[in-house]
């Protein structure tokens, strides 16, 4: 019976490849091809084994010192980590977000805890980046490293060495899922690995079993009404050089999954992987969006530009329930993207009137995971950017590395709106991050834009559980006096912030910053 099975697989897939089997692959536009063969073993994990309830879970390498386990629940499930190194544990392990309270057992390479609901979680030795910053000579409270702003070659430095240092099994759990009807799925991967690029077209669904890797590009352009669901991963892994910004291009084939001018699109379940210096999944001049229950890892040599979800000119947006761990902003917020090279010295300069709009407004995050090597969970804007942002919310969130080693003229926060040199008509108004758990993180606030009018940015119910590394920074001249910046119920270690100092918080200008 197994060997037939394995012969139908066989056949199945070399079928796939010739876009010949409807319901599991079909060609999706002239440009769009796929090759899969069965095995994904070139994948598999050698750092870690996990079992649940006593059943192994294939681990596979995302990216770098990232290992990735994908567990299907059955009631209380008891997990079983093993790690290759005697040892592994010697000095206690973590399992993040802190808020999920699951301490493990440990026993020698191995570590035990149970599950009852869905998780996303990371699983980590008890020693963190920075308890090894002072082996490169950069102290966190060096008045002249605050000074003088940002070091690109001294910030690269750290970066990579704590990205190095920050290895992490994550495991994603999550109760059985059907499989869509055949007729139900345009196209459909089976478990394996793919390699090429899809274009979907309008009213096309995309869907990646379990154990499904696709090498390549998802790109949804000048299309309405598209779906992409499954527990698969996207993988790209391209030629963007690493030590340039031209993974920001908006191109197809250049990230896991590319939206240009497109509206009614959900991307639910898979996980997004961007190995080389690109953005994750970058949404251009689009409308009605909805991100649901994705992991998105985005880990390069340079650990920058490895952004999660950049909604560029993008409106009506809803992420919901996802993992980000990148190596650059979780989420930015910009407007409509230059289509060349020289993009950093256009944003502000390029004509977009073929767009109707260009302002990025409606977007609700809840029920999110953020682990940030170098940058900030949400960035606003750019250097020269003319940009208005309307009507963001947070809610429900848990940050659990906040990039501790970087600072470009704001300190990396949870909510950065900066401009290198405070140039860039801006305007920037109800803003609410509430119930947002902050565990390891740079500083709560940078903002450094002396023309952005901001109006009505809130920080409700804001539990730090330590000390920021740097203080946070407000710089801007334009707040409105009636409805400011407002800080209500926000806790360092358990205390009420009551004044600046309490954050701390470094003030320049003036305008309407109130504490509840």
């Amino acid at each position: 019976m197994e060997k037939h099975n394995l012969w139908y697989r066989h056949i199945a897939i070399k079928m796939l490849a010739c876009g010949l089997l409807y319901g599991v692959f079909t060609s999706c536009s002239g440009n769009g091809e796929v090759t899969s063969v069965v095995s994904a073993n070139m994948l598999k994990s050698a750092r870690y084994t996990v079992t649940a309830n006593g059943k192994p879970v294939e681990v596979y390498k995302a990216a770098l010192n990232i290992n990735v386990a994908n567990i299907t629940l059955s009631g209380v499930t008891e997990v079983v980590v093993k790690a290759k190194d005697a040892g592994y544990w010697n000095e206690g392990a973590k399992i993040r977000p802190l808020s999920q309270d699951i301490i493990p057992e440990i026993s020698g390479d191995t570590l035990i805890f149970s599950l009852d609901k869905p998780a996303m979680l990371s699983v980590e030795r008890k020693k963190q980046i920075w308890d090894h910053v002072s082996e490169l000579g950069m102290k966190r409270d060096n008045p002249d490293w605050w000074k003088r702003g940002f070091r690109y070659n001294e910030t690269l430095q750290l970066s990579s060495y704590a990205t190095g240092m920050a290895e992490a099994l994550f495991i994603f759990a999550d109760t059985l899922q059907a499989e869509p009807k055949r007729q139900d799925a345009t196209i459909r991967l089976l478990p394996g690995i793919h390699t090429g690029n899809i274009d979907l077209r309008s009213g096309q669904h995309l869907h990646l079993d379990e154990g499904a890797f696709l090498f390549g590009s998802v790109n949804i352009w000048d299309a309405e009404n598209v779906k992409v669901t499954g527990k698969g991963v996207i993988i790209h892994d391209g030629n963007q050089p690493p030590y340039t910004d031209r993974g920001v291009q908006t191109e197809r084939n250049w990230r896991p999954i590319s939206i240009n001018n497109s509206q009614n699109v959900s991307v639910s379940g898979v996980t997004c992987i961007a190995r080389s210096r690109t953005w994750t999944i970058q949404a251009t001049a689009s409308r009605n969006l909805e991100f649901d229950g994705l992991k998105i890892i985005a880990s390069n040599l340079a650990n920058l530009n490895g952004d999660g979800i950049d909604l560029c000119g993008a409106q009506d947006v809803i992420i919901s329930n996802c993992f980000f761990r990148t190596c650059d902003d979780a989420i930015a917020l910009y407007r409509t993207m230059p289509f060349d090279d020289n993009i950093h010295e256009t944003w502000g300069e390029k004509d977009y009137s073929q767009y109707v709009d260009t302002w990025v407004k409606n977007v609700f995050i809840s029920g999110c995971v953020f682990w940030n090597t170098s940058a900030n969970v949400m960035r606003v804007g750019w250097t020269g950017m003319s940009l208005n942002t309307e009507n963001i919310t947070m809610k429900d969130c848990d940050v659990i590395h906040l990039s501790d080693c970087s600072y470009f003229y704001a300190p990396h926060s949870l909510l950065n709106i900066m401009s290198e040199d405070g140039s860039g008509e801006a305007e920037h108004s109800d803003y609410l991050f509430e119930n947002i758990r902050m565990e390891e993180y740079s500083a709560l606030v940078g903002i450094n834009h002396q023309q952005a009018r901001l109006k009505n940015i809130c920080f409700k119910d804001i539990y730090m559980v330590e000390s920021s590394k740097w203080p946070s920074l407000i710089i801007v001249h334009n707040v409105d006096e009636d409805k400011g910046i407002i800080f209500e119920n926000v806790t360092v270690k358990g205390k009420l912030v009551e004044q600046a100092e309490d954050l701390p918080l470094c003030i320049e200008g003036d305008g309407n910053i109130e504490f509840r």
